[in-house]
């Protein structure tokens, strides 16, 4: 299972509620999650500019590499977990999270 507890500075809950329910982020996470990082340093808070490299590490080692990456990715991942809630699929798809995220990495 993913382990949002790994997240910098209590971010895990906005992450989990991202990756797992859709629920589109605040704007520095949207940035990191966007590899945007002029954006990130730019909407991060003093604590979080100095911490930036943790919270990259945590989506590199815990989330699916199709949820991040490119602004794209992020909105995609967005719509993904939206179609899958409508079709009826999203409970599967939280029992198989993990399988996917260690997929997703090779």
């Amino acid at each position: 299972m993913l382990d949002y507890n790994k997240a910098p500075n209590n971010s895990g809950e906005s992450f989990k509620l991202f990756v797992e329910e859709g629920v589109p982020t605040g704007s520095f996470l949207e940035a990191l999650l966007s590899n945007n990082l002029s954006s990130a340093c730019s909407r991060a808070d003093h604590v979080n500019r100095r911490i930036i490299y943790e919270y990259v590490y945590f989506m590199w080692e815990e989330l699916p590499s199709a949820a991040w990456g490119s602004p794209e990715r992020y909105k995609d991942w967005l719509q993904y977990i939206a179609v899958l809630k409508a079709e009826g699929r999203h409970k599967k798809f939280l029992s198989n999270l993990n399988v996917m995220k260690n997929e997703m990495k090779g």
